[in-house]
């Protein structure tokens, strides 16, 4: 079995462990044009949730930009906004989490964030209009212009994205890791992705998780995992005793309602802050 290390995004988290909260986030829009049906944004605004621009959590620490809607979708303000955090270098790490939408920003916001995420389900064509109502080709162009601190995160769906490994290969890119993450069932989502093949007896099943993560690590790829995923997977085994296969295993999360928890700063007071 896979050695399971935890993602650099995770280094420094409070939620490494199943108790803790997440990095800070800086949240600007609630707005993506892509249309994934496990889009845990989607389902807190269906239920909802009020996500506004501005900062959760303490101005310290890693700094996660963003957790809802997809930031690149506010063009060049986004780079402005990174352009004063790093300036100010009140963070110690600044991480930004993206679909790759804008391909024309990529070699900057590679130069102002320390990680640049960009999640990465499928690459195939008609996979990738089926699943996230976008073009494949914007995403590669997008991973193939960032010119450091790369992390390729994908979402394991079990008869959608089988063959992500050699597609990702097959891309003109050196991310620094492939962030592997287990599907959090928010609202219906599992349903919704059975439409489109999802896999009901594997997407949460421990063993065929790390399968598909041990195809990116023959094709030479740094594979890593959520440190909460790994936790709640140890506490378990503790849990159960050693003569558990943790291969048989099911992650089954029960995710309520995603809704930020954590102390909120406006925008406009964030970015006054900075000066």
């Amino acid at each position: 079995m896979l050695r399971l290390k935890a993602s650099q995004h995770c280094e420094g988290c409070p939620g490494a462990t199943t108790e803790g909260e997440h990095h800070p986030t800086l949240e600007l829009t609630t707005e993506c044009p892509h249309r994934c049906p496990h889009c845990y944004c989607r389902h807190a605004l269906r239920e909802g949730v009020r996500i506004r621009p501005g900062l959760y959590g303490e101005m310290e620490g890693c700094l996660t930009v963003s957790q809802y809607g997809e930031p690149t979708a506010v063009g060049r303000r986004l780079v402005e906004i990174l352009e004063l955090i790093a300036e100010a270098g009140t963070f110690d790490r600044i991480d930004l989490q993206t679909r790759g939408y804008r391909p024309d920003l990529a070699a900057r916001l590679s130069e102002l964030c320390d990680l640049v995420m960009v999640s990465v389900d499928t690459l195939d064509p008609g996979t990738y209009e089926r699943l996230h109502g976008g073009d494949a080709e914007r995403a590669r162009s997008f991973l193939e212009r960032v010119e450091g601190g790369l992390v390729i995160r994908s979402l394991f769906l079990p008869g959608i994205n089988d063959d992500l490994p050699e597609e990702l290969a097959s891309a003109e890119c050196d991310p620094e890791e492939v962030f592997v993450q287990p599907l959090i069932p928010f609202g219906d989502a599992v349903k919704r992705l059975e439409r489109l093949g999802l896999n009901p007896d594997r997407y949460n099943l421990v063993g065929a998780l790390l399968d598909w993560a041990e195809g990116f690590e023959e094709l030479g790829f740094r594979v890593r995992f959520p440190a909460c995923w790994i936790d709640s997977l140890e506490r378990a085994l503790e849990e159960l005793g050693e003569d558990v296969d943790p291969r048989w295993l099911r992650y089954a999360p029960e995710p309520g309602v995603p809704r930020p928890r954590r102390s909120f700063l406006p925008l406009d007071e964030f970015l006054a802050r900075l000066e």
